[in-house]
């Protein structure tokens, strides 16, 4: 992680989106399938939430750009008191690759 950067609520904001396009640009299939990633730090611990993705994504790379979110998020939380609820966040049940998107059956 870059330790230049000052989080900022923007800066997270910003990084999220580039996540969410990167996870984004890859359809899934069903030889592929789908799997998911925590993202976000809580205060108390644990991810703010899981993001599904498919797996022809380069899993390196997410993981990279994910890692370097949560260091960030977990920081912004440090310097800010952020206050988020401690509510557990389950992982994904099951996901699936559906129309070649992948999403969670519940």
């Amino acid at each position: 992680m870059p330790t230049n950067i000052v989080p900022t609520a923007e800066i997270l904001a910003q990084k999220k989106v580039k996540i969410k396009n990167y996870i984004n640009n890859f359809s899934c299939s069903a030889s592929a399938g789908c799997s998911f990633i925590a993202l976000g730090v809580k205060l108390c611990g644990g991810p703010r939430k899981c993001l599904v993705y498919s797996n022809n994504v380069n899993s390196a790379q997410l993981q990279q750009i994910v890692s370097e979110y949560n260091a960030l998020n977990a920081e912004f939380n440090t310097l800010t008191g952020a206050g988020f609820d401690c509510m557990f966040v389950s992982q994904a049940a099951k996901v699936a690759c559906m129309n070649g998107s992948c999403g969670v059956i519940n």
